[in-house]
């Protein structure tokens, strides 16, 4: 195993969610490997510092300010500058409060195509360690497609890549970013290449993302209301090439 298959895998062994002979084998490349034992150390260190966090409490100067303002406010003192004091508070608090809200919607869009991304990957990686995860083996879209009747409340496109040098090798469902989706297999020579595909629900890619983790590439886009993700350890150019391939002959 290598270590980037091992480090997408920490976390799952770390949560107890990986297979007996998954599990046995990141933790036979973790005890050789000292870079990985210190990754799984500090994992363990920030989990266990996490849970022992306090709540944040306000500091009794804040409290004591807020407490005078108040009773200034019921006894009438300054009435006019509270009243305009408090216009003024309040539409700096309605400024703030849209600004955080618009800066947590975009913070919180990014962080969850991160995950997204994240995940992806590591459920590429656990199936190149377990061939038996493939839930159908055929070279046949009119084979494959069919064969997610039932197993999801969608039906994926399938591409026959085959005379572009991209063969079809399978597929199966898979638990990625807390919803089932499709995943299908290619390959690509001695490489393997995962889409995983699920209905967009509103995350929308105007224009295909690439990023990469831990030495594995990972191309986004939507084509009607599904959104694609391809995970491979193929060269960034030929992965994208296997992408606009796809999103031609997926698109509606």
């Amino acid at each position: 195993m290598k270590c980037e298959e091992a480090r997408e895998l920490l976390e799952a062994l770390h949560d107890g969610e990986l297979v007996p002979q998954t599990r046995a084998t990141v933790l036979e490349h973790s005890r050789a490997c000292p870079d990985c034992t210190r990754a799984l150390k500090e994992l363990e260190a920030l989990r266990s510092a996490i849970a022992k966090a306090e709540r944040f409490e306000a500091p009794p100067e804040l409290r004591a300010r807020i407490l005078r303002a108040v009773n200034d406010r019921s006894t009438g003192i300054n009435s006019w500058r509270w009243r305009t004091t408090s216009a003024l508070a309040a539409s700096y608090a309605a400024v703030a409060i849209l600004g955080g809200s618009i800066a947590y919607e975009v913070t919180s869009t990014s962080l969850q195509r991160d995950f997204a991304a994240q995940e992806a990957v590591a459920a590429h990686v656990r199936s190149l360690l377990d061939e038996r995860a493939v839930g159908v083996t055929s070279n046949d879209q009119h084979t494959v497609r069919p064969w997610f009747a039932g197993k999801l409340d969608f039906s994926p496109a399938v591409a026959n890549l085959e005379p572009e040098g991209f063969p079809l090798l399978g597929a199966r469902v898979d638990y990625v970013a807390n919803r089932y989706l499709a995943a299908l297999e290619y390959g690509r020579r001695k490489h393997k290449i995962t889409v995983f595909v699920a209905p967009s629900e509103g995350e929308r890619f105007d224009t295909p993302r690439r990023t990469s983790r831990n030495g594995y590439n990972v191309i986004e886009w939507t084509s009607g209301d599904l959104n694609y993700r391809a995970v491979s350890d193929l060269d960034d150019q030929e992965l994208q090439e296997f992408a606009a391939l796809m999103q031609q002959r997926t698109g509606k």
